[in-house]
């Protein structure tokens, strides 16, 4: 007999370990114990995961986890109880349509739904269920040190491609970078967001959201960037991360990039993502890149020598630990309550790579 429980407790976790270690692998980052309780928000009171989970008797038979982020959909001012959902899987002796019944769970619970990389089985469930799919994320790629580069190029990408992505800083306006804790709380950061129209599709950038997606993130060190007043600063968030395998150096990834409406706002990011690509080239990043759906933004790095890549032709790695010369692109997938609520231009939405577990480690030693 099998029971859907619309919660996880954290007292089976040797059940879940199992359930993990035999779908995805031992050593995939979800299988540490700190991670799982870091992804999905678990509250020490309750010990309790929002994850939708089968049961059979003590194991479990199939999972569909969500995670709990506020969004703006539309205004600045009005928030939707909104949901992530990460991590569907049944196993392979799961009866037929288990995995729906899943979805249908989750959707009972949270009316509004989002979803990053999708599998190719996945997606197209979800679109036979009404959800609105973006295939591809845009990229933005700016080179930094072309020498670095050029081990790392494939599928037909030329050298002297490198130099058409090169960044050209603005002189005088490298300045120093404040980051983490001093942009991370009132009165610092306390952003109005009706100076921020490009963000009304999205997770709230809030100073908790912010706390729990980068500062307490369990594996990557993030570093949060600021440049204006508390109310409407322009914000950056990135990592640098050491590749290995193929070439062994460093590539910055822009995970979150914001910045108010109107010229100053527009001068504000230009001078901080000048001074973010600035650092990143002095610490030796090889190129860097940025995730997001929202152009204004993304045509920032093509100011400052970058270009959008192309939709058919990816000639530097997304996954880098190790580096992996294979064509890999983000999605993102969005179910709302009613026709009325639906976006019929994915590309209005902001949604970058650290949207939930679009950046995360590819491995992680299990707990």
């Amino acid at each position: 007999m099998i029971r859907i429980e619309n919660h996880f407790p954290m007292e089976h976790w040797e059940a879940m370990h199992r359930f993990l270690a035999s779908n995805y692998r031992a050593d995939h980052p979800i299988c540490s114990k700190e991670f799982f309780e870091w992804q999905f928000k678990v509250d020490p009171r309750t010990e309790r995961a929002g994850i939708v989970c089968a049961w059979e008797g003590d194991e479990l038979l199939g999972i569909l986890g969500y995670v709990s982020c506020p969004v703006m959909w539309g205004s600045p001012v009005e928030r939707k109880d909104a949901a992530f959902t990460l991590y569907w899987m049944v196993s392979p002796d799961a009866p037929r349509g288990l995995g729906l019944l899943l979805l249908r769970r989750v959707k009972a619970i949270y009316p509004f739904l989002l979803t990053v990389n999708a599998s190719p089985i996945g997606r197209p469930i979800l679109e036979s269920t009404g959800w609105t799919c973006l295939e591809q994320v845009p990229r933005y790629v700016v080179v930094l040190n072309p020498d670095h580069c050029t081990e790392m190029l494939f599928n037909g990408g030329r050298t002297d491609y490198l130099s058409q992505l090169l960044f050209s800083a603005v002189p005088g306006k490298a300045l120093p970078l404040n980051v983490k804790e001093a942009w991370m709380c009132p009165p610092v950061y306390r952003p109005d967001w009706k100076h921020y129209p490009s963000l009304a599709f999205g997770v709230v950038r809030s100073a908790s959201h912010l706390q729990w997606r980068y500062v307490d993130h369990p594996s990557f060190q993030y570093h949060i960037t600021g440049l204006g007043e508390p109310e409407k600063p322009a914000i950056c968030v990135y990592r640098i991360e050491d590749t290995f395998g193929c070439c062994e150096t460093k590539v910055g990834r822009i995970v979150d990039f914001f910045f108010p409406v109107g010229p100053e706002g527009e001068l504000q990011g230009l001078t901080l993502l000048n001074s973010v690509l600035s650092h990143l080239q002095q610490a030796g990043c090889a190129f860097a890149d940025f995730f997001c759906t929202m152009g204004r933004f993304g045509n920032l790095f093509t100011e400052l020598g970058g270009r959008l890549e192309s939709k058919t032709k990816q000639v530097l790695p997304v996954r880098l630990t190790p580096v992996e010369k294979t064509v890999r692109h983000q999605n993102v997938c969005i179910s709302t309550p009613s026709t009325a609520f639906k976006l019929h231009n994915p590309s209005g939405l902001y949604i970058t790579k650290s949207d939930i577990d679009g950046d995360s480690p590819a491995f992680l030693h299990a707990t």
